[in-house]
């Protein structure tokens, strides 16, 4: 990267720094701006930047468009220039207030030439430069300007408008500035406006694609849908008939459950007269079962009682049987005793008889005949 001073030739010796990726090349001095070698008004002419060229009829050299904000920045930074500095970093160079950033390297350049961004030169009072000087210098660090044979130095620098095209110090670069940024604005508007047509026409095509589908698929739903319809018309035709018969269905439901209503009225009547009839008898069957359970009682009185006089006359008969078989056991024991009596009587007589021997089977059976 090399730090390099541009003059301009148009009214006055201005100079223009700009920071460049060219490699380092020795300092010319040979030419000097108010000679105006035609060697150098030729490669000074025209500065090429991005391809365009910014060459000017009227002009022998022209400020490029991206060192125009530059050069802005650096014409304000002079009202700050009070406040900020710059030290000098050799001792051939005696200190004081640079009132630009301009003067700064022109000083610095101009005895020693193009040199390196990064050389202690330059690095040592770059870190002690404002922020937004600091700031100018990196976004500017990557321009390439158009090489040209001869680097002129001026120590003057123009500062007076250019009339008729300026009526106050920066309106140019400020009207070519706002040019720059309108066109990069147009540039990028143009960009996405071709995008978004490209966009726009794939998005047109997909739509298409998409309208086309969706037409077909309503065909195909409009004759689905012709298909329900009919389907649906003979649904509702059998949903009527079905309707139909069913109310009728209904309709005898109805005189059956009317009929069966005016039965179960006459039921709940015939209920509640049986109802009655039966609480009546109920009635009549507690007195009657009333009545009898005290006729049972009474005659459980007079069957006990029945009971005790039969079991005392059973006793009493009894009592009679036995004195009955007393008196015939006393008599059939008197009888037996006599006949006992007797048959001792006999037998002693027999004993008597058959002590004499008179004793024969006659009067043995005679005698048995009148025992018994």
């Amino acid at each position: 990267m090399v730090a390099r001073l541009q003059p301009n030739t148009s009214s006055g010796p201005r100079a223009v720094l700009s920071i460049t990726t060219l490699p380092s090349t020795p300092y010319r001095a040979s030419c000097d701006v108010e000679s105006r070698c035609e060697s150098c008004q030729q490669e000074l002419g025209f500065i090429l930047i991005s391809g365009r060229d910014f060459t000017n009829s009227n002009e022998p050299f022209v400020i490029p468009e991206y060192l125009r904000g530059q050069l802005e920045e650096f014409e304000a930074l002079r009202e700050i220039s009070n406040s900020n500095s710059y030290q000098r970093l050799s001792d051939s160079i005696p200190h004081q207030t640079c009132e630009s950033l301009y003067e700064y390297f022109l000083q610095i350049l101009g005895p020693y030439g193009p040199m390196e961004i990064n050389n202690r030169l330059l690095v040592g009072e770059y870190e002690h430069f404002p922020e937004e000087a600091r700031k100018i210098v990196e976004d500017e660090g990557s321009t390439l300007l158009y090489k040209v044979n001869h680097e002129v130095a001026d120590r003057e620098t123009n500062t007076l408008p250019f009339h008729p095209f300026e009526m106050q110090q920066g309106d140019i670069l400020r009207m070519e500035k706002e040019h720059q940024v309108l066109k990069e604005q147009l540039k990028e508007a143009q960009e996405k406006y071709e995008q978004l047509q490209s966009r726009n026409s794939e998005e047109i095509g997909a739509l298409k694609d998409l309208l086309k589908k969706s037409v077909e698929e309503t065909e195909v739903s409009k004759n689905e849908l012709d298909w329900l319809h009919q389907d649906l018309e003979i649904k509702v035709k059998k949903w009527q008939q079905e309707k139909k018969e069913n109310q009728e269905n209904l309709k005898a439901l109805r005189n059956t459950a009317k009929k069966h209503t005016d039965a179960n009225d006459r039921y709940l009547k015939t209920i509640d007269e049986k109802e009655k009839q039966y609480n009546e008898y109920l009635n009549t069957y507690l007195e009657t079962s009333n009545k009898l359970a005290n006729e049972k009682v009474k005659w459980e009185e007079l069957i006990k009682k029945s009971e005790d006089d039969c079991q005392e006359c059973v006793k009493r008969a009894a009592e009679a049987e036995i004195s009955v078989l007393k008196n015939w056991k006393e008599t059939e024991v008197c009888k037996l005793n006599g006949i006992a009596a007797n048959a001792e009587a006999n037998l002693k007589i027999l004993k008597s008889l058959s002590r004499y021997g008179e004793f024969t089977p006659e009067i043995s059976l005679l005698f048995v005949a009148k025992c018994n």
